[in-house]
């Protein structure tokens, strides 16, 4: 059995409780079909994991304790929680929130996210450190029809606002290929950020396969009419291409510049997905450039 340990730990950018504006949406996933069923876990659907995995989550999520129903509670590192601040006696409470079950190449997969929130004694954190860790688990049917963990990833979700949770959602970017897409946003200095990032699920698992920005404005500094000002924003949109889904994205951009004139540019990159490298690389051929008046 092959156990995939984190690996990826994000440094926290302070953030504001701004929604994502342009989530990425799923690329032709029916919600059942033979190939995929999308589920939303409650109580009475937990799936049956085998035994040993209690052990597994335990370690993976460093749990003092965890259910056969893989919720639990566990005391994170402190150094990993940059700048904890005022907050005491943290805790962090892990719940499955979703699972999808998919059939791959014949065999039946479940991917289950988990998701934790931060508390701080017994109340739900509120703060720039806030933001949820996200579970990924892939696992496997053993002989006696249970799930037994085959890979595991747990990331620090970068773009949370003042601990809610971002959007996320499964995302297909070929036959047979599977993402998890998280989107979500953060503020630094009056810089508002929104970002759109493709977690391989089927391919690489945990493998970080495309992160775009959706937004960048200083809005939160500087007035629409004053020198300096600019806003960026990104459209995004799955195409069909060679077995895999190409992405066009549609950039438009404001600014205004030392004489306060009003410059607007408009550009599209084109994504395509490399099977030798894992990853959604741009196609300066398809990718172009102009001003708009």
């Amino acid at each position: 059995m092959r156990i995939l340990y984190p690996i990826l730990f994000f440094c926290l950018l302070l953030s504001c409780n701004v929604k994502p504006r342009r989530p990425i949406t799923p690329a032709h996933i029916p919600e059942s079909s033979d190939s995929v069923i999308l589920k939303t876990t409650s109580s009475t659907e937990i799936p049956q994991f085998a035994a040993a995995n209690n052990e597994m989550l335990r370690e993976l999520f460093n749990c003092d304790s965890i259910e056969a129903n893989g919720t639990g509670w566990w005391i994170p590192d402190v150094e990993d929680l940059v700048n904890i601040g005022p907050f005491h006696n943290i805790t962090l409470a892990t719940v499955i929130d979703t699972t999808y079950t998919l059939q791959l190449y014949g065999k039946e997969h479940l991917f289950v996210v988990f998701v934790s929130t931060i508390y701080s004694n017994g109340e739900k954190c509120d703060g720039h450190v806030c933001a949820p860790w996200i579970g990924i688990g892939e696992f496997k049917k053993t002989e006696d029809n249970l799930w037994s963990l085959y890979a595991f990833e747990k990331l620090m979700c970068a773009h949370g606002s003042w601990g809610d949770l971002q959007p996320y959602e499964l995302t297909a970017y070929g036959e047979n290929h599977y993402c998890l897409s998280l989107n979500g946003s953060f503020m630094a200095q009056g810089q508002l950020m929104e970002m759109t990032r493709l977690i391989d699920l089927t391919h690489e698992f945990g493998k970080e396969i495309l992160r775009i920005n959706t937004l960048n404005t200083n809005s939160g500094a500087i007035e629409e009419q004053d020198a300096g000002y600019y806003l960026e924003q990104a459209d995004l949109k799955w195409i069909i291409k060679n077995g895999f889904y190409d992405l066009l994205v549609h950039h438009e951009s404001t600014r205004r510049n030392d004489k306060l004139e009003l410059i607007q540019d408009h550009w599209e990159e084109h994504y395509q997905y490399s099977t030798s490298r894992g990853l959604f690389l741009p196609d300066e051929n398809h990718s172009t450039k102009e001003l708009v008046d």
